[in-house]
């Protein structure tokens, strides 16, 4: 685990000149993201699919969207953390809005071009470097699921270095700083496990003196000598 979030925080990537995100919204800040968000948190994608009509959770706005389930790296702010599953639901992903998708299609992301090793054989002069976008760092509103959308620190982390909103690599060393240990969220299996439960425990019962349990075997024969024949009592 140290060493995967030690490779996704030397290759924080933001969108900026290499997008194709016309988001009418302010660059945002760490600090003001973790403020104004629900949860804040890093997360890896276990799968993508296509949001269609007729499907259990489509509406008219997220048919044609991406359905994302994924697992949660590192946490912040918010009910779940490490280890927890995390869901989202996005609208359809375009240049005009400001929603963002795990599979880049359609197009939201214009990855950056490199020179092409065999250029000079084949006549290609550039090589579109294809991003992996299966790592996120997500500052979410409202309730899960949530939405990838911008207008915040919400952003792929892939293999290639760049800025965060001008300011060094490091969006996830300032969260840590903002953000000490103890203030960040626990995972459902860790809260579970340090809660105390009760469930098998014995219920106590009074305890009771001696005489009182011996009373009842006492009181029978007292009475059957009672009933006996006078001399019969006597013997």
């Amino acid at each position: 685990m140290r060493n995967i979030l030690s490779t996704v925080t030397a290759c924080l990537l933001v969108m900026g000149a290499g997008s194709a995100i016309a988001c009418d919204c302010p660059p945002p800040t760490v600090e003001k993201s973790l403020q104004s968000a629900d949860a804040v948190f890093l997360f890896r994608v276990i799968s993508a699919s296509t949001i269609k009509a007729g499907d259990a959770d489509a509406t008219p706005r997220l048919v044609g969207g991406e359905r994302v389930r994924g697992v949660i790296l590192k946490a912040w702010k918010g009910p779940k953390g490490l280890g927890d599953a995390v869901e989202f639901r996005t609208p359809v992903a375009s240049g005009g809005d400001c929603y963002m998708n795990t599979t880049n299609n359609p197009r939201w992301f214009n990855p950056n071009l490199k020179p092409d090793p065999g250029s000079l054989m084949f006549g290609s002069p550039l090589l579109e470097v294809k991003p992996d976008l299966s790592t996120w760092l997500v500052a979410a509103h409202g309730r899960e699921p949530y939405a990838l959308a911008t207008c915040s620190i919400t952003m792929p982390v892939v293999d290639f270095t760049a800025s965060l909103f001008g300011q060094p690599l490091g969006a996830i060393e300032m969260l840590d700083r903002l953000v000490p240990p103890a203030q960040r969220p626990r995972s459902k299996l860790d809260l579970a496990l340090h809660e105390p439960n009760n469930a098998f425990e014995r219920p106590v019962t009074p305890p009771t003196s001696a005489r009182g349990q011996r009373a009842p075997h006492l009181a029978p024969p007292a009475r059957l000598g009672a009933l006996r024949p006078a001399a019969q009592r006597e013997r």
